[in-house]
């Protein structure tokens, strides 16, 4: 009977271990090589368990990206000099003490997997009005493994922005550029439109809805502060 339940065990670590090797390889390929390795192997997250693992394992990879730039942010700190006209750095790992752990670690994670979630949602409700087949989770695996090149490039930016800033702003432009790219070539992949038209008018009315969501979140987050600000 031990020997069964060791059995068990080991074919689930197996598994749980093959599945991160396959949404590693997944995302890199994604990166690479985005519209031929999503017209490929995005078949293989049309179901709630695989999507639901990427967009899990995508979403705490991104919070350690978004960590570890504010980690760096916090121990070398940038000031410019307005006597002397030359930026100074220092070195300080106390300000590590200062960061919300919890907001950058669980909240962080909680974040990133509604905003994923939240834009398939809104282009398979709208793909759905539009009288056009298109698989949630497949959608959600998109939103998901699009954004990666812009996450994993903030990181490098963050680094980057020590030694010449403009460069840093220019990569995350370009991978930000190029997400929206992998994003929409790979939605055409999925809501297939026999007119083009219908493609522009199909991400414009997404891409508004999105803009205008995060303009009224953001908008409610900045009055929220203000007014806590003001109690103090």
């Amino acid at each position: 009977m031990s020997n069964e339940v060791k059995s068990v065990e080991k074919n689930s670590s197996f598994d749980f271990k093959a599945t991160i090797m396959s949404c590693i390889t997944f995302i890199i390929a994604v990166v690479l090589k985005p519209i031929t390795a999503l017209k490929s192997k995005i078949k293989e997250y049309s179901d709630f368990k695989s999507a639901g693992i990427l967009v899990l394992f995508v979403a705490v990879a991104e919070m350690i990206i978004d960590l570890l730039r504010e980690m760096i942010s916090a121990i070398f700190v940038k000031k410019f000099d307005y006597f002397s006209g030359d930026t100074k750095f220092s070195v300080s790992f106390e300000n590590l003490k200062e960061l919300n752990y919890f907001d950058l670690i669980v909240k962080n994670v909680f974040w990133i997997i509604v905003v994923i979630v939240a834009i398939a949602g809104i282009y398979y409700i709208v793909s759905m009005i539009m009288k056009k087949n298109a698989n949630f989770f497949r959608l959600a695996t998109i939103s998901a493994v699009s954004f990666v090149p812009v996450y994993a490039v903030s990181l490098i930016g963050t680094i980057v922005a020590y030694i010449y800033a403009p460069l840093a702003s220019f990569l995350l432009f370009a991978s930000f550029i190029y997400s929206i790219f992998t994003f929409v070539s790979a939605v055409n992949e999925e809501v297939k439109f026999e007119e083009a038209d219908y493609k522009i008018y199909f991400h414009t009315i997404c891409m508004t809805i999105i803009f205008v969501a995060a303009f009224y979140i953001l908008t409610n987050m900045m009055s929220s502060a203000i007014g806590l600000n003001g109690l103090f």
